[in-house]
């Protein structure tokens, strides 16, 4: 028998009793207590539960772990109204984090006394002394390690619409995002963010044309590397000049996914249609293959492209590369920057995880978790309430993947399994299946 607990419309599991032998639940307050127990049979004799009667603060909400540079980590979370002070746990791993630090009202605490490059866990508890029970659970627990901020390494102003902005380490994908990006005091909306180097590059498009001569101010937003640690505020404001005359180099404005199978390409400039609609120009890796090529509305610029069904769709928490060769514009320059693409449709939440194949059968060894955000962990249970192992997708590709492995290496068994997937502060409870 399990027992889920409702939170914002997802389930979380809150306790279990292995040997019921019950199709059926009794509820009823038999002994007038005001709170209704619950009884249930384990095949020789009945049973009876009640809620502990003892309330307790709640845990924290909004909890954030991250670094600020070597020497400094941040803690913030939420406030809870009635708290009469927030404690600190800390910990250099995740099985053994003990009382570190206190705060009475703040909701940030900055951690001084950190190594560099050392991965510190950390969580927060919450007291308050107008319940009996005055400590509330221990929030998630999350880890920071304290590293070098990153900053911009260059801008470069490729064309009359777009600049790219390199950075000096790979930065957290999600954050790479078109509304991270803006031109200060311009009505110059950015209309994509391409990203490219795995992450070290974007390329920002502008609805608007620069002006010759003209400087602008690029205001960078809530970026991140791949250890959370912000850019600094020196580096949030970027100017330059834009000094070029019309570039005629072909180049991809814009990417997206119209289906599983098939995509949309818009380029800066007309194509020539001998080069574009050759569908051997185009390559995609590791599976899958171009189909057709289509103008859109008849346009020069926007294209159709249909994938195979071996192509791995938008979902699959794979990253499939499409690759572009020998195309050239109506003026015959040929397409060199930006040929690669990685086609990743990263979510922001896990509400829509996907898991396959279901059910698993012999044909495959392993079990994809997809269609989730970035450094999203997942616990993974059998029906007994065991814990079986543990996920984080680290790869920024929405996905990850398990090898059907326990935490001892074993191959698990045939039966059904529950996952438990934690992203900042949501929650997804599912379950799948193994048949062998």
């Amino acid at each position: 028998m399990y027992l889920y607990k409702s939170v914002d419309d997802h389930l979380i599991l809150v306790w279990y009793r292995n040997n019921v032998n019950s199709n059926s639940i009794l509820v009823h307050d038999f002994d007038h207590n005001g709170i209704s127990e619950f009884y249930v049979n384990d095949g020789q004799k009945i049973l009876g539960f009640e809620r502990d009667v003892v309330m307790s603060p709640g845990k924290p909400n909004g909890f954030q772990a991250f670094p600020l540079d070597t020497n400094l980590i941040c803690l913030k979370w939420n406030e809870s109204i009635g708290a009469d002070r927030y404690v600190i746990y800390r910990g250099t791993n995740n099985d053994n984090i003990t009382k570190y630090d206190s705060t009475v009202t703040e909701v940030m605490y900055v951690d001084s006394s950190v190594t560099k490059n050392q991965q510190y866990f950390y969580a927060i508890q919450i007291i308050d002394f107008t319940f009996e029970k005055n400590r509330g659970r221990l929030s998630t627990i999350l880890s920071a390690i304290p590293n070098q901020p990153p900053f911009v390494d260059t801008l470069i102003v490729k064309n009359m619409n777009q600049i790219e902005v390199h950075f000096n380490e790979p930065m957290e994908i999600k954050s790479l995002i078109a509304a991270n990006f803006s031109l200060t005091s311009e009505d110059n909306p950015t209309t994509s963010a391409t990203t490219f180097l795995n992450g070290k590059a974007v390329l920002l498009t502008f609805s608007n044309p620069f002006l010759y001569e003209e400087t602008y101010e690029l205001e960078l937003s809530t970026l991140k590397d791949m250890d959370k640690t912000p850019l600094p505020e020196s580096e949030t404001i970027q100017s330059f000049v834009y000094l070029h005359q019309v570039d005629n180099k072909p180049y991809v404005q814009e990417w997206r996914f119209e289906d599983d199978q098939s995509l949309i390409l818009k380029f800066n400039v007309a194509m020539s249609p001998n080069s574009i609609f050759d569908i051997s120009n185009y390559r995609l890796e590791p599976s899958g293959r171009v189909e057709s090529v289509k103008s859109v509305n008849d346009s020069e610029k926007i294209f159709r492209i249909d994938l195979s069904k071996d192509t791995y769709g938008i979902h699959s928490g794979i990253t499939t590369y499409l690759t572009l060769y020998n195309l050239e514009s109506l003026q015959g320059v040929r397409l060199e920057v930006g040929n690669r693409i990685a086609l990743i449709s990263i979510a922001s939440d896990i509400d829509q995880i996907v898991v396959y194949p279901q059910p698993l059968t012999t044909e495959k060894e392993w079990l994809m978790f997809s269609n989730i955000a970035p450094g999203t962990s997942i616990k993974i249970f059998d029906m007994n309430g065991h814990y079986i192992a543990e996920l984080t997708e680290k790869d920024q590709n929405g996905g990850v993947q398990w090898d059907l492995r326990d935490r001892s290496g074993s191959k698990v068994s045939s039966g059904i399994y529950i996952y438990y997937a934690t992203f900042e502060n949501q929650t997804k409870l599912g379950k799948f299946t193994i048949v062998k």
